[in-house]
């Protein structure tokens, strides 16, 4: 049984989403070529089932590789915990094997238990020096943790081990580089992969990609404006472009006070602008999508509405996204969500020239978990906490987004009779543990699972209930 297995780390996942927008792009513009197709990418060898296992061990590597493809095409929490725990059965079958080890930290990147990866990733390189493809998950892995100068020492590791390989270049630039907002250093790795794979189209388009991300397409007439945090390029006019780095820096704010620390240090925002739907949509804008942040590219797109009230909404919500990925490179999905719904709907204040914003009830999720509280069809908080994002999309992803906005906003606004915050820390806590590099479920139960969730989530009733839109 030496058969290599592939598999897709969470952040190799997020690049092939990234390839296959501009793999579109590279079709639809491309003129034929003859170029010769791309050199496959060079094995280690190491990533096999040692062919000597016992009858007994060789069927629990199988069975664990059976659980793996499950869990890694269906990641639902029960299946990668499932796959986890039948990876570390077969670690301790195959004592000598990578590859249980090599898989066993990519699993642990699915459910955000980032030291847990890396633990077990330099397990594996202890028995094989030389496996460059799991030298690269760690570099990948220290992306996740945004500890740059570590993360470039490795992916140099896997490049010195990998000369001829163009992949450690192209997550170089991509979760490094563009992360850190090095767009220069980014383009030139890009290139570097295209000297390699020579066949690989999609590269050109990619480079394209990366700069239209920072400062918008080739527009005939472009509006710049630059504040503290954010670098804004527009083609409606240099007063909007002006006016939204106000309005940005005033929401960053209202972030900062709620979290108590600044995101983006050392960098700007990107945030682009088109003048109306149907262009946003022309350069890449997801169907039915009213703007996004694309954590790909590190970049806030949107357009200008005919109501600037929804441009606002837009902007504060998907610009949160772009603040959270600072701190955290794969935030659970009812946290980065609810947060986004959170800040949302905010008010701009003028108060005798004082200028800021504050928050308000999202109507749009209000009504939605009223209705699931009155009729108790919602699932309990702790599985919505520890849904994973598959989960929170699938089955009623309206209810779960309105049950996420409730539990952000119950746990931001609950206070008591002497006006003292009562579950704030709680939910201070669960993202300090996010930020050290723990999953969710660990970080669930250092926060969430140290109270008394009966109380917490008859409290969190009855306070919604109250809700007034």
């Amino acid at each position: 049984m030496s058969r290599r297995i592939r598999a897709l780390s969470p952040m190799r996942r997020a690049l092939v989403t990234a390839l296959a927008f501009v793999a579109v792009l590279a079709v639809a513009t491309a003129a034929p070529s003859l170029a010769p197709a791309a050199p496959k990418d060079p094995e280690s060898g190491y990533l096999v089932w040692p062919s000597d296992l016992t009858p007994k061990a060789r069927k629990t590597c199988l069975e664990a590789e059976r659980a793996w493809k499950l869990a890694e095409s269906r990641p639902t929490r029960a299946n990668l915990d499932r796959a986890i725990s039948m990876l570390d059965d077969a670690r301790r079958s195959a004592r000598k094997a990578l590859l249980p080890l090599h898989y066993l930290g990519i699993a642990y990147q699915f459910t955000g238990d980032y030291e847990d990866a890396r633990r077990v990733l330099k397990q594996a390189i202890e028995l094989s020096p030389k496996a460059f493809e799991t030298v690269l998950e760690i570099a990948d892995n220290y992306c996740h943790l945004h500890k740059w100068k570590d993360a470039k020492r490795w992916y140099e590791k896997t490049i010195d081990l990998a000369p001829t390989w163009a992949e450690p270049y192209k997550r170089r630039a991509m979760l490094l580089h563009v992360a850190v907002g090095d767009v220069d250093e980014a383009i030139a790795d890009i290139d570097r992969a295209g000297k390699i794979a020579r066949g690989d189209r999609e590269l050109a388009t990619l480079r394209d990609r990366i700069k239209r991300a920072f400062k918008g397409p080739d527009w005939p007439q472009r509006f710049e404006a630059e504040s503290e945090h954010y670098s804004i390029n527009t083609n409606v006019s240099q007063e909007f472009a002006d006016f939204l780095a106000h309005r940005a820096e005033l929401i960053h704010r209202l972030y900062k006070q709620v979290f108590g620390e600044d995101g983006g240090k050392g960098r700007k925002f990107p945030i682009i602008v088109y003048a109306n739907k149907q262009e946003y949509h022309q350069n890449g804008g997801p169907d039915g999508a009213g703007g996004h942040y694309s954590p790909q590219f590190r970049s806030l797109e949107l357009f200008r509405y005919r109501d600037q009230k929804d441009t606002m909404i837009v902007l504060h919500h998907e610009g949160f996204h772009q603040f959270l990925h600072t701190f955290l490179d794969e935030a659970p999905q009812w946290f980065n969500e609810g947060l986004g719904d959170f800040f949302g709907p905010s008010v701009y204040v003028n108060d005798k020239g004082k200028e800021s914003y504050k928050t308000a009830p999202n109507p749009w999720r209000l009504e939605t978990i009223k209705r699931a509280l009155r009729n108790g069809n919602h699932p309990r908080v702790d599985e919505l906490m520890l849904m994973t994002k598959a989960e929170m999309y699938g089955g009623d992803a309206g209810l779960h987004y309105a049950m996420a906005w409730s539990l952000i906003y119950f746990c931001c606004e609950r206070r008591d009779d002497k006006g003292k915050f009562i579950w704030f820390g709680t939910l201070k806590d669960y993202f300090k543990e996010l930020k050290k590099g723990s999953g969710s479920r660990a970080a669930f139960d250092k926060s969430f699972g140290k109270i008394d969730l009966a109380k917490f989530t008859q409290d969190w009733r009855k306070f919604i209930l109250s809700v007034r839109g």
